[in-house]
């Protein structure tokens, strides 16, 4: 055995090249990969975005939403740093991403929180949530509306303040 161990080094010695393989087929072999999962989906989008709603700013609505990070790639994101812009009427309420590394094989992800809170009505408003890390990055597209004034917020069950009905 050790005389054909010394031939195999020889060989390679000569060849002046080695080249390590994983110890599994595929092993920590891809590259991190951030995805942000469609609210509600099973899988990701390639285009990952959540739309808000209309909300009613002249009756200080707001909405919040969980988003989860996920690492479906092969290696570690690296430390993550997650980011807003422009941030004025969305605000990371939550955020356990920033300074976490995910870790790659084992779809790690985490958790951020954003609210959405018009300030005034008729407005259509939209932002970017970003995570970046050392070896991967990702982005969602946010966006959110008020109502109009003299609208009406549709809430299903709700009471119509508009028609003085209920809403079905």
């Amino acid at each position: 055995m050790r005389a054909l161990l010394r031939t195999l080094v020889g060989v390679v010695a000569m060849a002046g090249a080695v080249t390590f393989l994983p110890s599994a087929a595929g092993a920590n072999s891809t590259p991190p990969q951030l995805v942000w999962p469609q609210a509600g989906a099973a899988t990701p989008s390639a285009t990952p975005s959540y739309d808000f709603g209309t909300l009613d700013a002249s009756q200080g609505q707001t909405a919040t939403q969980n988003f989860t990070l996920t690492n479906i790639g092969g290696r570690a994101t690296g430390a993550l740093t997650i980011s807003l812009s422009p941030s004025s009427v969305f605000t990371i309420t939550a955020d356990n991403c920033t300074g976490t590394s995910l870790s790659g094989n084992h779809h790690n992800s985490c958790q951020v929180s954003v609210t959405y809170a018009p300030i005034g009505n008729g407005e259509s408003d939209s932002a970017t949530l970003t995570a970046d890390g050392k070896m991967a990055s990702a982005s969602l597209s946010l966006t959110g509306a008020s109502t109009t004034p003299g609208g009406s917020v549709v809430v299903p069950g709700g009471w119509n303040r508009v028609n003085n009905k209920q809403d079905l």
